[in-house]
């Protein structure tokens, strides 16, 4: 039995693309903004994830939860 699922969205989050033309493929780009960013222009840190597919919600709400408690 296959069951369709709704999508769910990680609030301050974005998916971007990119492509290369080298090995012709295109790469989906999970990008995660901490919380006022868009009405800021303070700079801020970058954290790198690999396995972003994997671990993208889980260091998003890691991230979020310690701004909490800064």
């Amino acid at each position: 039995m296959s069951r369709q699922h709704a999508q769910v969205t990680i609030p301050n989050t974005e998916v971007r693309s990119l492509s290369s033309s080298i090995v012709d493929q295109e790469y989906q780009i999970f990008v995660a903004f901490p919380h006022g960013y868009d009405a800021s222009d303070m700079a801020y840190p970058v954290l790198y994830l690999l396995d972003a597919n994997g671990f993208f919600g889980l260091v998003t709400e890691t991230v979020s939860m310690l701004q909490v408690f800064q």
